[in-house]
């Protein structure tokens, strides 16, 4: 919350100021690998440290949300572009935490939940990565 809250307010203006957000999403996402390699490496050798790092890539919710205003040029097109977005987006993370709780219960430990997790920022990044290209939806129906 330290770094998070404060970060959830500075990245979405600064993703605005420019033409291509994917530098900010590969920042977040290799600030999430390096708080889940921290957390499976030293859990609590740097606790702190980890907590801030994965504090700081979850400011990839906001800056989501941003690039969503973004890459549409009307009312209706942002409109279309939110309700696909969210309802996918939330659609795919319905089995997240029970996944993670059987993962953990049946390797009796947080290995696994890690790795999971872990694998799931390269995704994240790339498919983030894509989606800050300077483009809109209107655009691209176009073609």
């Amino acid at each position: 919350m330290v770094m998070g809250v404060p970060l959830a307010f500075v990245i979405p203006r600064l993703a605005t100021r420019l033409p291509h957000q994917g530098p900010i999403v590969l920042a977040l996402g290799v600030c999430g690998l390096a708080g889940y390699a921290g957390l499976y490496l030293a859990p609590a050798g740097g606790a702190w440290a980890w907590a801030v790092l994965l504090g700081v890539a979850n400011c990839a919710f906001p800056l989501a949300l941003t690039m969503v205003g973004m890459r549409a040029r009307s009312g209706p097109g942002v409109a279309q572009l939110s309700a696909f977005a969210q309802s996918t987006g939330y659609l795919i993370s319905i089995p997240g935490p029970l996944l993670v709780g059987v993962l953990y219960q049946h390797s009796g430990g947080w290995g696994l939940p890690i790795a999971l997790m872990s694998a799931l920022m390269i995704p994240q990044m790339a498919v983030g990565f894509l989606a800050g290209r300077d483009r809109t939806v209107e655009d691209e129906a176009g073609r």
